[in-house]
């Protein structure tokens, strides 16, 4: 399965100015560093970074194009505009074959549609925290719950990747990744009721003193 990659142009200025330059220009200031080489400036295409986005994140590994050379990478941190979220910086880090790297990757839940309904399940962790070589590296963690039951549930201890030699799981063996719970709209109808009838019994009650009272003044 072929890498992602991204082509990249070596810049040579930078700064503040420089930067409001290129974006003007639809392209998005970088830089690449780590490893046995010196940092470099670099600028990318801002729609081609773009359509990398919508599949990968921070965290994804690549391969950067440089001068028609790949090196392989992690994207390793992003700035994004508060308002408009387009992406104004992204940070590149080196990848050494021999060099074991930490990063966070995502869980995501499949087989939502296969769940009972009278079972609800709490996603309780977004990510997993993982030290590997970076030929081990993965882009995502999917978890498939379809058919799980009331009572149930996953910590991190029980993932496939928490046994498997090629990785060290850093976030916490007892951290749980989802949880099976009963729907609680039952219960909250049962309340609902519960204070329906404790009303009429107080309107009864009141409506029956006024009675009583309209009585005694006759």
């Amino acid at each position: 399965m072929s890498r992602a990659f991204l082509v990249a142009q070596v810049r040579e200025e930078k700064g503040k100015s420089s930067n409001q330059e290129l974006r003007r220009s639809n392209r998005i200031p970088a830089v690449v560093y780590g490893g046995k080489d010196e940092p470099m400036l670099l600028s990318l295409g801002e729609a081609e970074a773009e359509r990398f986005l919508n599949s990968h994140h921070v965290g994804s590994a690549l391969d950067l194009v440089i001068n028609d050379e790949k090196t392989f990478v992690l994207l390793k941190d992003m700035q994004t505009h508060a308002v408009t979220r387009k992406v104004l910086h992204m940070d590149f880090q080196r990848l050494m074959a021999d060099v074991k790297i930490k990063v966070s990757i995502p869980i995501f839940l499949t087989g939502h549609d296969q769940v009972k309904d009278d079972a609800i399940v709490q996603e309780l962790l977004g990510e997993l925290e993982i030290e590997t070589f970076p030929r081990y590296l993965i882009d995502s963690l999917s978890i498939d719950i379809s058919g799980v039951e009331v009572g149930q549930s996953m910590s991190v201890a029980d993932l496939p990747i928490f046994s498997d030699e090629n990785y060290t799981v850093i976030t916490s063996a007892d951290s749980l990744v989802y949880n099976v719970i009963e729907p609680m709209y039952e219960e909250e109808e049962a309340e609902e009721e519960d204070v329906l009838e404790g009303e009429e019994v107080a309107t009864e009650e009141a409506e029956e003193a006024a009675e009583e009272e309209t009585t005694e003044e006759e």
